[in-house]
This record gives structure tokens, sequence and C-alpha cells, in this order.
């Protein structure tokens, strides 16, 4: 009785496989003792910043954002300088700066008489 709910899993798996991600893939080969575990990867790190003290990144993306003169999207600005969207986006410098690059565009409205 265990061979064919076993064999209903594996028919589920092998239909499942196209769809699921590298890391799901990864992660059952590891467990079925197919692969090996990988072993320690790139991982990025950010270097602690000293309270109070702002970051060396802050001064570049300040720069991208005044030369594309606000039309720059958050991610890409995050991309060009190393960090990670939401870093960028929480940043207070970076936030104040924002608000003064990028005006809202003001749209005309015909009133009706």
């Amino acid at each position: 009785m265990e061979y064919e709910s076993e064999g209903r899993e594996l028919e589920r798996l092998f239909i499942a496989w196209p769809k699921l991600p590298e890391t799901t893939k990864a992660a059952i080969l590891v467990l079925a003792g197919v692969r090996e575990a990988p072993g320690p990867g790139r991982r990025t790190t950010y270097r602690r910043v000293v309270k109070g003290a702002t970051p060396e990144w802050v001064a570049v993306a300040l720069n991208l954002l005044k030369d594309s003169k606000g039309y720059m999207s958050d991610r890409e600005i995050a991309r060009r300088v190393g960090v990670s969207h939401t870093l960028l986006g929480r940043h207070p410098v970076y936030q104040r700066a924002k608000r003064v690059y990028v005006q809202p565009v003001r749209k005309v409205v015909k009133r009706r008489q």
C-alpha cells in the first residue's frame, strides 16, 4: 500500500517539476540525496554605519536622482548604487531629496459652465 501512495506522489512531483522555482528543485534534490548541499555562496552584506553618519552610497544616489531629474526609478538607482531598493527608499535624506526633485504634475481641468 505504501508503494502506491509513493508512486502517486512521484507522479505529482513530475507534473509540478517544471513549474517549481530553482531553489525548491535544489532543495528537493539535496533532501533526496541526489545532489550535494551547496557550500557558502555569495551573500550581500552591507557595512554598518555609525548612528548619525551618512552612508557613502547616499551621495551617489542623490547625484543619480538629480541627473535624471527624478525620472529614474528607485529600483534602478538602487541597482546602480548597489543597495536594496527598500534601504534606499527608507533613507530620510533620500526621501527629502526625492520630494524636492520630483514635483507632481498639475493637471489642467476645464470647468463646466
